[in-house]
């Protein structure tokens, strides 16, 4: 596992290295100062599962839309078990 970025100091975004599992949707893992968390579709911003509020989801989703590209490439080093950067936290 790997932290992607923390946005708004409130939540982490995390992808998981899940290399030789199958795994169907490119997600995020995001998790709040809390301790709820929750998996988002980075395809299309959708919540998979967990117990995200609303708002966070629409937080994640927007970002996803913004950084798409370097999510999905972070998203595709992590299941060939490679490293990625770090994106800088969003305040």
């Amino acid at each position: 596992m790997a932290k992607l970025i923390v946005l708004y100091h409130i939540m982490s975004l995390y992808i998981y290295d899940e290399t030789g599992q199958s795994h169907h949707t490119p997600h995020v893992n995001v998790r709040l100062n809390d301790g709820r968390s929750g998996n988002i579709s980075i395809i299309n911003g959708d919540s998979l599962n967990g117990n995200l509020p609303s708002r966070v989801i629409r937080a994640v989703k927007d970002f996803l839309g913004e950084n798409r590209d370097y999510v999905i490439e972070c998203w595709n080093k992590a299941q060939e078990g490679e490293k990625f950067e770090k994106m800088e936290d969003i305040s």
